[in-house]
């Protein structure tokens, strides 16, 4: 955060760009909860493979939603 606003010398991108950080978080647990529930709710896969689902999808979500930040990073913006 900080190389960004002496990279840009704008205080509005580092406030997007956490605001960005701070919701593709949120998102991303939210979904691997889910699918962490979805998957010991059918009895049917064995407790690892439940938490490597979860794990896989923490991690996809989280990094697809980081594609937002490199665009908000190209764009222009005041």
């Amino acid at each position: 955060m900080m190389g960004l606003e002496s990279a840009t010398s704008s205080k509005l991108a580092v406030y997007w760009v956490g605001i960005i950080e701070l919701l593709q978080l949120q998102i991303a647990c939210s979904d691997a909860l889910g699918i962490h529930v979805s998957e010991e709710g059918e009895n049917k896969h064995t407790r690892k493979e439940v938490w490597q689902s979860n794990y896989s999808t923490f991690l996809f979500k989280f990094i697809f939603a980081s594609i937002f930040i490199i665009a908000f990073l190209f764009l222009k913006y005041r």
